[in-house]
């Protein structure tokens, strides 16, 4: 299988709320956007990403079936985060 190169990713920081630190926009292999990746703290300290899920006002549902892409996702997606400089980690 091959894994979706992230091409171009953006985060943009959230305050004010204790567990979620941002959002990411990232864009694979130059054609498919995914916005408002989450950037979640969770309570062991660690940092995950969650995808958006469906809602009334976007009926898109992003599902990765694969760990690999996932692992790699959230790779790509943190170091960026964590490159940004996040004064609250």
């Amino acid at each position: 299988m091959n894994i979706p190169k992230i091409t171009n990713i953006s985060i943009r920081q959230v305050e004010g709320l204790p567990r979620l630190k941002a959002y990411a926009t990232i864009t694979l292999n130059h054609c498919i956007l995914i916005k408002d990746i989450k950037i979640i703290k969770t309570i062991a300290n660690r940092y995950r990403i969650a995808f958006p899920k469906e809602s009334c006002h976007s009926p898109e549902t992003i599902v990765l079936l694969d760990s690999r892409v996932r692992d790699y996702f959230e790779y790509v997606i943190l170091s960026e985060f964590f490159k940004e400089g996040d004064e609250t980690k």
